[in-house]
């Protein structure tokens, strides 16, 4: 395809009406991928050549393989070349960005993140910022950001059911981006201390819904906070965080089913919140230092 057939593709599309997400790319292989409520998180390779994305969701990427340069066009600007600011570097597109780069054969992994993640964060920030300040950056290295986006990735293979955690990242995530922009004018509203109401309200809900894929917007909404002011309140009030609490409630939860009761194991880990008997047993094994197997042994 010719330079100017380029710019006329990516014209097109740039004025075409947004539903959701376009992506195509040479060759994409997707390895691993996820969604939760806020976030989907995806492994993938693809070849080299011409991609395209535009999405009314914030995507950001990070290389798993070394990259020195490409093509990058940003909706109806000029084609430039981009040269990679680290061998794997991130690059971060806002809501209705329209990207065509043309880059040799690459790794990645790639996060989506929902609007509602950065208006919700509008709301945690002292100074006021506008979120369509936020523009594409085509790469740049923030050894941060980098582990965050590992260890949302990391979360693809948990055996976990509940979303606490990568909400969490993800608003972290937010956060890294946002100050980028707009520096040092992001600062956060300091966090209090639930209310015994609250936090009761909130323990109760926990202790009903273990078997179930908790998620930190739903818990926030029981104590009528937003999720990232009420993540750092339960953190104040409990002294842990909350996906913390959850884990070992889930873990009580299960130990005490093991010991009373003959469940079988597999009933146990759906009992607990845990997608499989496997994750259920490394899980378990970590928390307590024994398998679910060797504690019912030792109980008879």
């Amino acid at each position: 395809m010719a330079d100017g057939d380029h710019a006329l593709l990516a014209a097109d599309r740039a004025h075409a009406p947004l539903r959701t997400t376009v992506w195509n790319a040479p060759d994409v292989h997707i390895e691993r991928a996820r969604s939760w409520q806020r976030l989907s998180a995806t492994i993938f390779s693809r070849g080299a050549g011409v991609g395209f994305w535009r999405s009314d969701q914030y995507r950001l990427s990070l290389y798993l393989t070394d990259i020195a340069e490409g093509t990058v066009q940003i909706d109806n600007g000029r084609a430039q070349l981009v040269k990679a600011a680290a061998p794997r570097p991130q690059g971060f597109l806002p809501k209705e960005a329209g990207m065509m780069c043309d880059i040799p054969p690459a790794r990645l992994a790639q996060i989506i993140q929902s609007p509602d993640t950065y208006s919700d964060l509008a709301a945690e920030i002292g100074a006021p910022i506008r979120l369509d300040d936020l523009e594409p950056i085509l790469t740049f290295d923030d050894p941060a950001s980098a582990r965050l986006i590992q260890a949302i990735v990391n979360e693809i293979d948990s055996g976990l059911l509940d979303h606490v955690l990568v909400d969490a990242l993800n608003t972290a995530l937010a956060v890294t981006v946002v100050r980028r922009f707009h520096g040092s004018a992001v600062q956060l509203l300091a966090p209090g201390r639930l209310s015994r109401a609250r936090l009761r309200r909130v323990l109760d809900y926990i202790e009903d819904r273990l078997e179930e894929p908790l998620s930190l917007s739903e818990l926030a909404a029981i104590a009528c906070l937003s999720p990232f002011h009420f993540s750092r309140c339960f953190k104040r009030s409990m002294g842990m965080g909350l996906r913390r609490y959850v884990v070992q409630q889930r873990i009580k939860r299960a130990r005490r089913l093991i010991l009373e009761t003959d469940r079988s194991l597999a009933d146990i880990a759906a009992a607990t919140g845990f997608d499989s008997q496997a994750s259920f047993t490394f899980r378990f094994g970590r928390e307590v230092g024994m398998s679910p197997g060797r504690l019912r042994r030792e109980r008879a």
